[in-house]
């Protein structure tokens, strides 16, 4: 009977795991979806009257195809640095952003160097460690 108690935990358990990034997944996605869609129906419901299914979700994607060609442009980039500047003297506001930049780069990096490898990283106590991903190398001249 102990057998197949942990048999069965064993199975849930990989069960779950299974599970859990599918369903975040789509709670994220939906979660998105509705948000933006619900904003930006609320604005255009104001104009026009009636509310289109969707339509919030476009114009979004169009304002991010719009943003990614603005941030292309030369001097966007450099107006970008400034904004890049001045977030990075704000303490808790730099900290929060520099997450969100950190994940943007990694994820436009080309897929074959995105999380070269898994790796153990000595943490800050004793016998206390923790995995990280590869996504990059920095030369460092021993002094």
């Amino acid at each position: 009977m102990k057998h197949l108690f942990s048999h069965f935990k064993h199975y849930v358990f990989r069960g779950l795991l299974a599970i859990i990034p599918i369903g975040l997944t789509i709670f994220v996605v939906r979660f998105i979806y509705l948000f933006i869609d619900k904003q930006i129906m609320e604005l255009i419901d104001q104009y026009i009257g009636y509310r289109i299914p969707g339509l919030g979700l476009f114009i979004f994607i169009v304002f991010l195809y719009s943003a990614g060609i603005t941030t292309s442009n030369v001097l966007c980039k450099k107006f970008f640095a400034l904004v890049d500047d001045i977030i990075n003297r704000i303490p808790l506001v730099k900290t929060t952003y520099q997450v969100g930049k950190q994940l943007s780069t990694t994820l436009s990096l080309p897929e074959k160097q995105i999380f070269k490898k898994v790796v153990l990283v000595d943490y800050f106590k004793p016998d206390t460690w923790v995995i990280g991903f590869v996504t990059g190398e920095i030369k460092h001249e021993q002094t």
